[in-house]
């Protein structure tokens, strides 16, 4: 039955308006975020790191670094880095198609 509790709320114009303006602001927020990332990374820091993994000066990126240090963590024996890697090389349980049925071959090709 409707009542109160369950009617759906229709939003005004400014709360529309700021809905656009917060969407806007998270893809700026991302966009900056990817940029950062995939910039050079020119830090010292990280040159043996780059060494240790046999990157080149082009693909040295902020990207990179976190990749290899993520690699190094994991080859470590943190269990959570391992975890990482292996979900986001989509090898991750569970993930597999499953068969749902018996697959049955019709032979209909006329020879």
């Amino acid at each position: 039955m409707p009542s109160e509790d369950n009617l759906t709320h229709k939003l005004t114009a400014e709360e529309r308006a700021l809905g656009g303006r917060k969407s806007g602001e998270k893809r700026r927020l991302q966009a900056a975020i990817k940029k950062a990332l995939e910039s050079k990374a020119e830090d010292e820091r990280y040159d043996e790191l780059f060494e240790r993994f046999g990157i080149d000066k082009k693909s040295r990126s902020y990207a990179m670094a976190i990749a290899c240090a993520i690699v190094q963590k994991a080859a470590g024996g943190d269990l959570s880095s391992a975890a990482y890697l292996r979900d986001t090389a989509g090898e991750k349980k569970g993930d597999e198609p499953q068969a749902v049925g018996r697959v049955v071959i019709v032979d209909d090709l006329k020879t």
